[in-house]
């Protein structure tokens, strides 16, 4: 049984059952350790202190018996640690950098190419291993992606002035319709598509 389960049923003005009431009747306060856990921090920061004041001492009675050629090779030791921790933080900011770069180059390939799944792009350059620094690579690649998986690009939609007027069989409608089936097809929609779906639908239902 917890408290709050009991305060939100008196909150809702429900009746509590005997055993809730004795529950209440029966709980005390927690006592309050803010005092001593205050007290546990600053004893672990002066022990920790203490600690590093004893290394530091260690240390320099380690350094005390060693020879010249010793100490310089302590020294040696603890600077190929560091460039060690140095090169793998580096190479780490590097190939996020590179992942970064990728992912947004992929990205502009998606919007000229109008391919509505980044994701799905990406895991395929990235299988492909394409260098977007390739032009002629970029472009053998998009067109051989395209032909492959068409669905994961949108359709061209040719807007010629002043639209296309409709002939004696009602021409805009089955186009409408067309195109909604088109867009049906595919196994998942971009926001764009939805909408695109909703107002040719709209449109049809107005024009019956």
């Amino acid at each position: 049984m917890k408290l709050n389960e009991i305060l939100k049923k008196i909150a809702k003005g429900e009746e509590l059952t005997d055993s809730e009431k004795e529950f209440l009747n029966k709980y005390e306060e927690p006592a309050d350790k803010s005092e001593e856990i205050a007290n546990l921090k600053d004893q672990l920061a002066a022990m920790t202190t203490e600690r590093d004041n004893l290394k530091t001492i260690a240390d320099e009675e380690e350094n005390k018996n060693l020879s010249d050629v010793q100490k310089l090779q302590k020294d040696i030791a603890n600077l190929q640690d560091q460039v060690k921790n140095l090169t793998t933080e580096r190479d780490s900011l590097k190939q996020t950098a590179a992942e970064n770069a990728f992912r947004h180059g992929i990205e502009e390939l998606a919007r000229k190419h109008k391919c509505n799944d980044v994701e799905y792009l990406l895991f395929k350059a990235q299988g492909a291993k394409l260098d977007l620094s390739k032009d002629a690579k970029v472009s053998e690649f998009m067109e051989s992606f395209k032909k492959d998986s068409p669905k994961f690009f949108d359709a061209d939609v040719n807007n010629g002035g002043g639209g296309t007027p409709p002939d004696a069989e009602g021409g805009n409608d089955n186009n409408s319709q067309s195109r909604i089936d088109e867009l049906l097809k595919k196994d998942s929609l971009s926001e764009k598509e939805v909408a695109e779906v909703i107002k040719l639908h709209d449109e049809l239902n107005n024009q019956a």
